[in-house]
């Protein structure tokens, strides 16, 4: 038996004897009891009482005489469930302003006070009619004298009666009574549309009140009118509405705790490192290409912030939305040593240094999927990191990285040309796509520079000092830790992809990898197995596949006729190229000449794979063929790419090898073609051709790659006899 088993004030029974429970001596094991009847004070051991209580000589239920107690008890003679379903919802809607009481100390707090309280416990209910200070006290008094039973707060409606108040009128001469609270009700009603989402103004929401009124006095008789309120009345109304509930229901409940519930500090940090943010937003500022000037768009950033001192610790610019890919070039970035890239900047100031780097403790970014990923999860085991992602729509759990996107924005890009805005009011008649001229190279050495020059050492209202000073305070207690080797880092935080390697190597992107220790691991499975890549998209002319044997990710390049192209060559500057070759082969395939030959090919394909009597063999090598002469014909070739269309070149060559002398070849689009074509097909079924249909004159080109246009040709094979 614990203290929380009797509180102070309570009545028991202890052996028949009606007692009040005074308090819990300071051992923590002896309980004072006063008796009702004769004020006596008694001690009773804690064990002692939890044996009398077994034995049934202590009843923490006896029969009380004050009225809050017998109104108590005969709620509580019945089960809960005995009760009808309003009256038990009833209660649970009043237990929840109980606990919330509760929970404020209720018996510190003033009306107005407890009034707050009651009113964010219906906003958290959805409860409109919310109760008044004094009744919530009331039911704490039931819910304490039923020792925390829900039963205590069952409503007595059995005993309600005629309580409506009424008033009194003056109507044509007579006094008339009418509820008074009838107009009130209608208007709370009323005033509910105020409350949407919409946001209303407050003259709409007059004018609604206004024909509400009127619908509602439709339906009455002439006596029974209501009188619609004045407009002052709708706007003190809405005035004296809670800030909380309106905010609440208007603009929902992120917006209304922003701006009306109370905050705290946040989370702490106290050395470098230990709580790092990371966030990426899109910038507001458009970028030309290099060279040709013409406008590409607006790049996204990637950006990591040192909790504890404010630095920026790494970020990563690119026009690839929030990837992946973009979170392992922060953290890249982040975590080695930034001399090199200053040097690689070209910045001929001396004072430039950039000293935060180092493995963090925690990370803690959203719920995006690029923070979940694979990759993300193997670089914080093997680093020794932690991801933390905070609950979605609370963005102020790393409000500053969110702060720091509004800071670079206003700050360093407020005077970049070509600086877009954040609406069409706010932009006017400035066309921020015509005056761009920052290339990415450039845009990224004028944010470093402005990180490392303007942003590290300000001071920041955050926490009162200069970021890069208090840096070098920081590492002076906690020295910042770094892998090994640099070579491992850009390893593990490459993207991993898990590919398939075969006996031709692997294929990413329509460039093949090979490598003698690659067909090693081949050779040892025995079959074409998947393995883990590691791809590192700044330089994707060699990958990186785990040995399973060593443990290790081997090196493999490129081979073939792309070696010499991948050298040096991105990602994105790879996929660029693809997509523009794609551009141009669909401009020339969709010339409207050879759309008009693919649908009369498509006629001729239907009419031969239509009959019953051709063999599959057949029909296979008919479609085999045409196709790959209707895409090396003349029409096609001004428009024909080899770098893209590698497995086309292959098909003609197989093409031209399985093609031998026992073929025929005839035209279309005449008589005779039509008659040979049935000779063909005839053939093709065993059947003997005819001398009424003589073959046709060898074809000049059997081929057909020079004159695909001026006869169109299907070649089928003949069966020979049974």
């Amino acid at each position: 038996m614990s203290d929380t088993f009797l509180h102070r004030n309570q009545l028991v029974a202890v052996k028949g004897e009606l007692a009040r429970v005074l308090n819990l001596l300071q051992d923590r094991k002896t309980w004072q009891l006063e008796t009702v009847h004769d004020q006596v004070v008694h001690r009773y051991q804690d064990a002692e009482l939890r044996r009398l209580y077994v034995d049934g000589l202590v009843d923490l239920d006896p029969v009380r005489d004050d009225t809050i107690g017998q109104a108590v008890a005969e709620k509580q003679s019945r089960a809960f469930e005995a009760y009808g379903d309003a009256q038990r919802a009833e209660a649970k809607r009043r237990l929840h302003y109980v606990k919330a009481a509760l929970a404020a100390d209720w018996k510190t707090l003033i009306d107005a006070d407890l009034a707050k309280v009651i009113g964010a416990a219906a906003i958290e209910n959805g409860d409109q009619g919310r109760p008044r200070p004094e009744t919530v006290r009331k039911w704490v008094a039931f819910y304490l004298s039923g020792r925390h039973d829900i039963r205590a707060l069952i409503p007595c409606w059995h005993r309600r009666g005629n309580r409506v108040r009424r008033q009194y009128l003056q109507r044509e001469g007579r006094r008339i009574s009418i509820p008074a609270q009838e107009s009130e009700e209608v208007l709370g009603v009323a005033l509910r549309e105020y409350l949407r989402r919409e946001r209303p103004r407050g003259t709409t929401c007059f004018r609604f009140v206004k024909s509400y009124f009127a619908r509602e006095n439709e339906r009455r008789s002439v006596s029974n009118q209501l009188t619609p309120p004045s407009r002052s009345t709708v706007f003190r109304r809405l005035a004296a509405m809670d800030p909380y509930e309106k905010a609440y229901f208007r603009y929902g409940k992120a917006r209304a705790d922003e701006l009306l519930k109370l905050k705290g500090d946040g989370p702490g940090a106290s050395f470098p490192l230990e709580r790092v943010e990371m966030d990426a937003t899109r910038l507001d500022v458009f970028v030309v290409a290099p060279g040709s000037g013409l406008m590409i768009g607006r790049p996204w950033i990637t950006v990591a912030i040192d909790y504890f001192s404010r630095a920026i610790i790494g970020f990563y610019l690119g026009f690839e939305p929030p990837s992946a890919i973009a979170v392992m070039h922060c953290l890249r970035h982040a975590i080695g040593p930034k001399d090199r890239y200053i040097e690689k900047l070209e910045f001929k100031e001396e004072a430039f240094s950039w000293p935060m780097h180092g493995i963090p403790l925690l990370i803690v970014v959203d719920n995006a999927r690029e923070y979940q990923s694979e990759t993300m999860e193997d670089a914080a085991l093997q680093l020794g990191f932690d991801v933390q992602q905070h609950p979605v729509k609370w963005p102020h759990w790393k409000g500053t990285i969110e702060r720091f996107f509004r800071t670079l924005n206003e700050g360093a890009l407020a005077w970049v040309p070509g600086r877009s805005f954040r609406n069409v009011i706010e932009k006017g008649d400035y066309d921020a796509a015509s005056v761009a001229i920052l290339e990415l190279p450039d845009l990224e050495r004028l944010i470093a520079k402005w990180i490392i020059l303007e942003y590290n050492n300000t001071r920041h209202e955050g926490i009162s000092d200069v970021p890069a000073r208090l840096w070098d305070e920081g590492v002076k207690k906690a020295l910042p830790t770094l892998p090994p080797r640099m070579a491992d880092l850009d390893v593990l935080l490459s993207y991993t992809r898990t590919m398939t390697l075969t006996n031709q190597g692997i294929q990413f992107q329509n460039l093949k990898y090979r490598s003698e220790d690659a067909h090693a691991i081949l050779m040892r499975a025995g079959r074409s197995i998947p393995v883990k890549v590691k791809v590192d998209d700044r330089d994707i002319s060699v990958i990186r596949i785990l040995d399973p044997k060593i443990g290790r990710y081997i090196p493999v390049p490129v081979q073939g006729k792309h070696a010499e192209y991948a050298k040096g060559l991105s990602l994105a500057e790879h996929i660029a190229v693809q997509r523009y070759r794609r551009i141009i082969a669909d401009q020339a395939e969709n010339r409207p000449e050879l759309i008009d030959a693919r649908n009369q090919l498509a006629q001729e394909m239907a009419d031969l794979l239509g009959n019953k009597r051709a063999t599959s063999r057949d029909k296979m090598r008919a479609a085999r063929v045409n196709a790959q002469r209707l895409l090396d014909s003349r029409a096609v070739r001004g428009a024909f790419d080899p770098f893209k269309d590698e497995r086309t070149i292959s098909k003609a060559l197989r093409a031209e090898v399985e093609g031998n002398e026992d073929e025929t070849s005839f035209e279309h689009g005449s008589a005779e073609g039509e008659m040979a074509a049935g000779d063909e097909r005839r053939v093709g079924s065993g059947e003997e051709s005819s001398a009424e249909h003589p073959a046709r004159p060898a074809d000049p080109d059997p081929d057909g790659y020079g004159n695909f246009r001026e006869s169109e040709k299907i070649t089928v094979r003949k069966r020979p006899k049974r």
